[in-house]
């Protein structure tokens, strides 16, 4: 990106694709930003006005405004910045197409596909779920033969949010462990389907060094294993959690009396309760937040409740 060449990401949620993305309107003078949605558009438009930088929203309601010489970023949906490539032209040092495998969608693919066929600037493509990642950049190359398409892929997934648990005997919220959904070794493949917070890996410690003997855990406290004095990254606190995880599956005998210090017993909630949990919340330093449900009968419910 900052050499303004073109780059096909694949990388998970949380891997820190946006942040990339946004750098390009740091770095280059105008660019175009393709989002799949417009409340995407809004939401990352928002950062760069906050910055102090110029917006143009290409999305219903506000493509009609004007721009100039000194707006830096054209941001919006497919379908509104091809109804108005004839106002803000497609000269542009650096595009992004975010999401990128939204190629696929019958309502607005081809828009996109239009859209990388007419831009001719270098680009950032996006995606965390395309399958055929080669082929898509087989076809760039196709259409761009001039250009050079590097391809970055990246699988670390950091989910660095703290889980909880609404304890509704004692009428607060408790921390929830994802070990506390395990039972034994073999049955799951646990080492590759949780998210630890680096609040987790020191309780995680803190269980093992009471229940586990001295040779099992020798040198993997948290004050042997980071020897440097400086601030721990996401990365490292990935390592770490690894590392204690190796030592539990290497020792299934052990797994139980560790896991089980996590068990939450708690009951389903009820629909006044969910007055004690918002108060809960708030006390926390919790909100705003977003409540949701899969059921839209219990969603609705709530908030009438509410």
């Amino acid at each position: 990106v900052n050499d303004k060449q073109s780059c096909i990401v694949k990388a998970p949620t949380s891997a820190g694709k946006t942040w990339i993305a946004m750098s390009t309107g740091i770095i280059h003078k105008k660019i175009l930003y393709v989002c799949p949605a417009k409340p995407v558009a809004y939401q990352v438009g928002s950062h760069f006005v906050y910055m102090g930088y110029k917006v143009h929203y290409l999305v219903d309601n506000l493509s009609h405004n004007s721009f100039d010489s000194k707006t830096n970023i054209f941001i919006g949906t497919p379908d509104i910045i091809e109804n108005n490539l004839h106002r803000i032209g497609t000269h542009f040092d650096y595009a992004v197409f975010d999401e990128i495998h939204n190629l696929n969608k019958s309502d607005d693919g081809d828009i996109y596909e239009n859209l990388i066929k007419i831009l001719n600037c270098n680009f950032l493509a996006l995606s965390a779920t395309i399958g055929n990642i080669e082929f898509l950049k087989e076809i760039f190359n196709k259409i761009h033969p001039l250009k050079k398409i590097h391809y970055v892929e990246y699988n670390k997934r950091f989910i660095n949010h703290q889980k909880w648990v609404w304890d509704d005997k004692k009428n607060k919220l408790v921390k929830l462990h994802p070990l506390s959904c395990f039972d034994e070794v073999d049955k799951y493949d646990f080492k590759n389907s949780l998210n630890f917070t680096p609040d987790d890996c020191h309780t995680l410690w803190e269980v093992m060094e009471e229940n586990l003997d001295e040779d099992l855990i020798e040198n993997i406290s948290p004050d042997e294993y980071f020897t440097e004095d400086r601030l721990l990254t996401l990365d490292d606190c990935k390592d770490y959690e690894t590392k204690l995880l190796n030592v539990l599956s290497n020792n299934p005998e052990n797994f139980k009396d560790v896991v089980s210090n996590f068990k939450v017993d708690v009951k389903g909630s009820h629909d006044d309760d969910i007055i004690s949990f918002i108060r809960e919340c708030k006390t926390n330093d919790m909100l705003p937040m977003i409540m949701f449900n899969t059921d839209e009968n219990i969603c609705r419910k709530i908030f009438d409740y509410i």
